[in-house]
């Protein structure tokens, strides 16, 4: 009966539309009733799941079947099959959540469910290309980055999506271990944070004057002035909400990129003075150029304009009390170089921000494939396109789901090696949009379709690390982890079962909490 609602549902909604949404939310009520054991009142539903497209309201569920932990996240997609999406996800089993052991895994309903997993486990029989993230090592990153920088604060910087591992579960997990503020890049990127939950400061420093500051202003986000059109678009949007604006001015120092320039400092900090109504100065940040170079004595004249910047502020009535400069190796190497607060990036993901030192980091991302198909092949036969490889004898290739498309670029092939059971196997021929061809020799070890296919990772399986392949294919190691998208299954896991953010917090057997885009 529920699925034939379902399906009918959407036929009556642009005549009934109201009628519609009251009958959802009691049906809804008692669908819940028998899934969950935890009814609520239909206005409270109708209040949650029966909201407008504009609002898109997303919730999520907890219930255990079976003795697993189950969890769904529901969102709208338009007017039409707001109720369809509802009920097929709870109904449709692959798009249901499907547990083994401890392993959650968070399937995708019109793009509409977000890909999530707890736990430890093999990829799900519905992906192919994962990328899992290991949250026990962003939780001892980030402590052993606040052990290093002492009395100093931290911003932990998620943009880009957490360097790819995902800014929301990762900014949870940094905020209970040692991060006093976050960093991004968009305002977006900012918002999606405060409205996961985040409540410590989130300062965003890539954004455009026409924006929409207020709305930014209203979430509490701090704004990083780049500009005097910058500054002047912040006075103008606080005094329009009444809303106090916390700003950072970031200045040019020597990176060549965004950043008041000096001849600009006076007029940017005047304007600033003249509406402390309206705006609190929190201080002055800019970035190293060539911080991966520790003793490049640009550093130290770059700290040297940083320090006038300083001064400058202070000179026009500014207090300055959260200054920072340094990034990721500047905060492992130049503890000089500290001032008030850092800003590491790539470290807290265990990624070595200079090739070949050892801070003792632990890398957060593994990327891994099921092995689609094995196959003979004949000595001197081609591999993919173009030819440019051939079996330098009779032997056997492996099919790997994971092509340019899934961000595999053509400059990592050739310089490739994949790790099936503790072996490595050299990536050959063309990589294609959605796959990768890798030469198994005379597959001694049995390698057979449906293996876990290591593409890189910590190295603890002999699999290749972010800095290997960077090294390999003369890129560096933040472009590595950032390049995987698209076709991929994120799975979050903790082995040791301590370090999971609040919204991934097991209740009674449940999980519960809030997961936006």
């Amino acid at each position: 009966m529920v699925l034939i609602a379902c399906l009918l549902l959407p036929w009556f909604e642009w005549k009934w539309q109201n009628k519609i949404r009251r009958w959802c939310a009691a049906l809804l009520s008692q669908v819940q009733h028998v899934l969950w054991g935890n009814a609520r009142p239909a206005e409270t539903l109708a209040a949650e799941y029966c909201r407008s497209v504009q609002y898109r309201a997303r919730r999520c569920a907890g219930t255990r079947y079976g003795g697993c932990a189950h969890r769904l996240e529901w969102r709208q997609l338009w007017c039409v099959f707001n109720w369809l999406v509802l009920l097929v996800a709870m109904y449709t089993p692959d798009d249901l959540v499907a547990v083994r052991g401890e392993v959650a895994h968070y399937g995708t309903i019109f793009g509409s469910m977000t890909d999530i997993a707890l736990g430890s486990g093999t990829i799900g029989p519905m992906h192919l290309l994962t990328q899992r993230i290991d949250l026990d090592a962003i939780a001892a990153n980030t402590a052993l980055v606040k052990k290093l920088i002492g009395d100093r604060k931290l911003m932990a910087v998620v943009k880009a999506d957490g360097y790819n591992h995902g800014a929301v579960v990762c900014a949870h997990v940094m905020a209970a271990h040692g991060a006093d503020q976050f960093g991004v890049a968009t305002l977006k990127e900012a918002v999606t944070l405060r409205e996961s939950g985040i409540t410590k400061p989130i300062l965003a420093w890539m954004w455009r004057p026409e924006q929409d500051i207020a709305a930014a202003l209203q979430a509490g986000i701090d704004l990083a002035i780049i500009s005097a059109a910058h500054a002047h678009a912040v006075v103008r949007a606080a005094k329009e909400t009444e809303i106090t604006a916390q700003v950072t001015v970031k200045v040019e120092t020597g990176m060549g990129r965004s950043g008041v320039c000096e001849a600009d400092w006076p007029s940017v900090f005047r304007t600033l003075a003249e509406a402390s109504r309206y705006v609190q100065f929190t201080g002055i940040m800019s970035h190293l150029a060539l911080g991966d170079e520790e003793q490049n004595p640009y550093n130290n004249a770059q700290a040297a304009t940083f320090r006038r910047a300083v001064a400058a502020a202070r000179a026009a009535g500014l207090t300055p009390q959260m200054n920072h400069l340094a990034n990721s190796p500047t905060t492992l190497a130049r503890h000089d170089l500290g001032f008030d607060m850092v800003r590491p990036g790539i470290a807290l993901y265990g990624v070595e921000p200079v090739a070949g030192e050892d801070h003792g980091l632990q890398p957060a991302m593994t990327l891994l494939a099921k092995v689609v198909v094995v196959k003979p092949i004949a000595q001197g036969q081609p591999v993919s396109y173009g030819g440019t490889w051939r079996a330098p004898s009779d032997g056997f290739i492996a099919t790997i789901p994971f092509g340019y498309a899934d961000g595999c670029p053509r400059s990592w092939q050739n310089h490739l090696w994949v790790t099936i059971d503790g072996e490595r196997y050299p990536q050959v021929g063309r990589v294609c949009m959605d796959q990768i061809i890798i030469f198994l020799g005379d597959n001694q070890h049995g390698v057979r379709g449906g293996d876990d296919a290591l593409i890189f990772g910590p190295g603890t399986h002999q699999e290749m690390t972010a800095e290997e392949l960077a090294l390999a294919t003369d890129t560096i190691a933040y472009e590595i982890v950032c390049a995987p998208h698209g076709r991929i299954h994120r799975e979050y896991v903790s082995p040791s079962g301590k370090n999971l953010p609040a919204v991934l917090t097991r209740t009674a057997g449940a999980l519960t909490g809030t997961f936006p885009d």
